[in-house]
């Protein structure tokens, strides 16, 4: 995202000290938050508070206020948007202390993973979609300066994808593509189509209990079948619920209100709680590659099937299978995910903390999957040495298969599990698939932080 000029006049170099110039970039991310005052429905505003202690992470390209299946008093709230910016900005000299940053780029465009944004630059970002919801709220007359920026965001010269978070309602984005469909060739529609991944917690376009036909996500669901994107119908619900249920008192209590300025602004839940955290965990780098929605993650593993809505197929997790298989990638990662937020939050408060070890697989550093090409009884060999704490904190090694990931189901003979070198030999059974073998190394810091990278093996 371009910064505007006279933003980018105040700004400073970051100069190269300040955190890794070898980093990669971030992914893009855009978020449509049906976000109220905490009295109304808090969950928005929990997920938001995360979102931005988590800033360095994610290229956070559009805060759009939006509709969604709560009617507050106010319809749209980027008031309250920027009111979490404000806690932010007091929070940020501390948070910039986890990557040793020291002054903002001159453009904070194609920003690396490490660097924590200007304040004034998440404000610039700030639109607001249509203030009502439903398939109505699409079409001509119906555009806003949050769909007109959607579209810039996407034309910009910049190969990686956006992910369009849809903590609300998505007929702003609906109203972007509508207008690209009124006033582009099929070719630049298709190409406009392929830079969008929609990660979208259930469908919020319509009232509750409402016929999915009313709603916008419907409309893109069905006229629009190549679209990336996942339905999130049971990941969220086990992600908010099993943070209310089993981590509220003993976690967020007291390890995250309070801490800092962004602390006090996290409110007790009402329903559930971090309802949409789900759509920037889904991106978290290292774990999973976002392209496959296949892959277990903080946000739910999905497979290609029918939604709720009887009609559409898409990326979802509403199948009795499928949603066991979401839940559980949820719940099992969901303490890891907890403890990296509780200790963002020590950071927000005082500057100091525990940060992720840095995981190492096969010699490669980074995010991204490695992949490997075996045949069936071949023995393969995985390595996480070199694997290291900044904070000299000591490591330990596990590794699990990601059953189902890419086709294979079955036991695996997993040798050196818990050491930093594993050995597994490959099922005569396993070809024409891949395995996705998972490396987690965790230190013994407070709280004890973990990483985590992906192998996957091509069978021949």
């Amino acid at each position: 995202m371009k910064l505007p000029l006279a933003l980018a006049a105040v700004s400073s170099l970051v100069t190269a000290s300040t955190f890794s110039q070898h980093a990669p970039l971030k992914p893009r991310i855009i978020v449509l938050t049906d976000i109220t005052q905490a009295s109304w429905e808090p969950d928005d505003m929990q997920s938001m508070v995360h979102l931005f202690a988590s800033a360095d992470l994610f290229e956070i390209e559009a805060l759009i206020a939006t509709s969604g299946w709560s009617i507050p008093p106010e319809p749209l709230g980027p008031n309250h948007i920027r009111d979490v910016i404000e806690s932010y900005r007091s929070d940020l000299p501390n948070l910039m202390k986890r990557s040793n940053q020291t002054a903002f780029q001159k453009s904070e465009n194609q920003q690396k993973i490490g660097y924590w944004p200007s304040p004034e630059y998440l404000e610039s970002i700030i639109r607001n979609g249509y203030p009502e919801r439903g398939i109505g709220s699409i079409g001509d007359g119906k555009d806003t300066d949050g769909s007109n920026f959607i579209i810039d965001l996407v034309d910009e010269v910049d190969e990686r994808p956006i992910y369009v978070g849809v903590w609300g309602g998505a007929n702003v984005l609906a109203q972007s593509i509508w207008d690209v469909r009124r006033t582009r060739s099929e070719a630049e529609l298709s190409a406009f189509l392929s830079k969008l991944r929609v990660y979208a917690i259930t469908d919020q376009d319509r009232d509750q209990g409402a016929p999915y036909t009313n709603s916008s996500q419907f409309w893109m669901r069905k006229t629009f079948p190549e679209l990336f994107y996942i339905s999130s119908e049971s990941a969220w619900v086990a992600y908010g619920r099993t943070i209310r249920d089993t981590y509220w008192d003993s976690h967020y209590v007291t390890e995250i209100q309070g801490k800092g300025a962004l602390g006090k602004k996290y409110p007790k839940w009402r329903y559930i709680a971090e309802g949409d955290s789900p759509c920037f965990a889904y991106v978290w780098p290292g774990l999973n590659d976002p392209e496959d929605p296949r892959q277990s993650s903080f946000a739910g593993k999905f497979s290609w099937e029918l939604t709720p809505d009887n009609v559409t197929t898409t990326w979802t997790d509403s199948s009795p299978q499928t949603a066991v298989w979401s839940k559980e990638s949820v719940t099992s990662l969901l303490p890891y995910h907890i403890n990296d937020f509780i200790a963002r939050m020590d950071w927000a408060a005082k500057g100091a903390g525990n940060r992720n070890p840095v995981a190492v697989l096969q010699g490669k550093g980074g995010f991204s999957p490695v992949v490997l090409k075996a045949r069936p009884g071949d023995v393969v060999g995985l390595s996480a040495e070199g694997s290291r704490d900044e904070d000299g904190d000591s490591l330990t090694f596990d590794w699990y298969h990601d059953e189902g990931a890419g086709g294979y189901y079955g036991y695996l003979s997993l040798e050196g599990k818990e050491t930093p070198n594993l050995s597994l030999r490959i099922p005569r059974n396993a070809s024409r698939t891949k395995i996705h073998i998972i490396s987690r190394v965790v230190d013994n810091g407070t709280p004890p932080l973990a990483s985590f990278r992906r192998a996957i093996i091509s069978v021949n």
